[in-house]
């Protein structure tokens, strides 16, 4: 399959509103400490609702460009509230402020990670799933549809 998605365990918001990356996701995303990278928002637009946030996730800058723009083209996402983070020497960061807001990130929140291989990581919150399995609905069915191409 190209481009795989991974699910990892659940990560905890802390007190000072920080997440410890999981260490398996750490090695397949090579983290690197004090490394900066790019954080933002992703929303889903539903009809004519207003977007509603869903997640953010974390990603390199450099790496991207690998990615062929293709996390660009799921029509149904929104990237916005981006902003930098810095890796601290415990594989933690801290959610930006902006993020926290118009995701209602709390204290002791629980996070699923995910892995987009080769592009991102990202977060999204336990009462958002359903929006998780349709991602990776839509993702299997794009990479089926390329599949039966060849």
């Amino acid at each position: 399959m190209q481009n795989p998605i991974k699910i990892y365990w659940v990560a905890s918001v802390w007190a000072k509103w920080q997440i410890i990356l999981p260490a398996e996701s750490r090695k397949d995303f090579q983290i690197e400490i004090w490394k900066i990278y790019n954080i933002h928002s992703i929303s889903v637009k539903q009809g004519k609702k207003e977007n509603e946030f869903i997640a953010f996730s974390i990603f390199d800058s450099e790496k991207l460009k690998n990615c062929n723009n293709k996390i660009e083209k799921i029509e149904w996402v929104d990237r916005i509230h981006k902003a930098e983070i810095k890796i601290g020497t415990k594989f933690q960061f801290v959610i930006p402020a902006e993020i926290r807001k118009v995701l209602d990130i709390e204290h002791w929140n629980n996070i699923i990670v995910i892995w987009k291989y080769p592009c991102w990581l990202g977060f999204i919150k336990n009462d958002k799933i359903d929006y998780l399995f349709n991602f990776i609905k839509e993702d299997l069915f794009n990479n089926e549809k390329k599949w039966k191409k060849i």
